[in-house]
């Protein structure tokens, strides 16, 4: 059976240590795909801005599985976004307003958003768009994920201790995306069947039956 799309994570995968991959090799195999018409989608759980860093050349006309498919489009045009009411966001901020010791990151459609008095340092790498807030309760965006970012030995005990409540909120998405980080998909309880679209396969499954897939190949 013929390849018809290919879909590649990023970081430990399609780049190096150092975040970079051979542009010129990519390139030649990239021509090749376009020729055989086998379609390239870009999935990881890094921002959508930051994502298309990588890709100058060809951004426009990649579909990208972003956020941990919390976010989906292809060639910039929206497939699927995991949005949370805005009392929902509220909610969660007052779950963590309990723990101090943890940098909270509220993704949206046009930035991330970071308290002004969190450190940006670890985050750098996988936020192209982030904006500094003194309140992160007045911010006006489609908010479709929280990351919680802390030391990888406090994550366990972070999750005993938040309340009872956080089963309700929290999806199966649960990962650590760079060293001594806990990264969170977080969505109503209500809305259980759209937060289950919310990961990467599934962004790929949906980028597929947008194209009329038959099949495709996940790396």
């Amino acid at each position: 059976m013929a390849v018809k799309m290919i879909a590649v994570d990023m970081d430990g995968t399609f780049l190096d240590d150092n975040k970079q991959y051979n542009v010129q090799r990519f390139s030649r195999k990239y021509a090749l795909l376009k020729q055989k018409g086998i379609r390239f989608v870009v999935a990881s759980g890094n921002q959508c801005y930051q994502l298309q860093r990588y890709f100058p050349e060809i951004k426009d006309e990649t579909a990208f599985v972003a956020e941990n498919g919390a976010w989906v489009s292809d060639c910039n045009e929206e497939i699927f976004c995991g949005e949370l009411a805005k009392e929902k966001v509220h909610k969660i901020l007052d779950i963590l307003a309990h723990e101090p010791d943890i940098a909270v990151v509220i993704c949206g459609r046009n930035s991330a958003y970071l308290h002004s008095s969190a450190s940006d340092e670890v985050l750098a790498n996988h936020y192209h768009r982030l904006e500094k807030r003194d309140d992160l309760y007045d911010i006006e965006d489609t908010i479709f994920k929280f990351s919680l970012n802390l030391a990888h030995e406090n994550v366990d005990a972070l999750l005993q201790r938040l309340p009872n409540s956080w089963a309700n909120w929290r999806t199966s998405c649960i990962r650590s995306p760079v060293a001594l980080a806990l990264s969170i998909l977080l969505f109503p309880a209500a809305t259980r069947r759209t937060a289950s679209r919310c990961c990467r396969k599934n962004g790929a499954s949906a980028i597929a039956k947008c194209w009329r897939l038959v099949t495709a190949l996940t790396t």
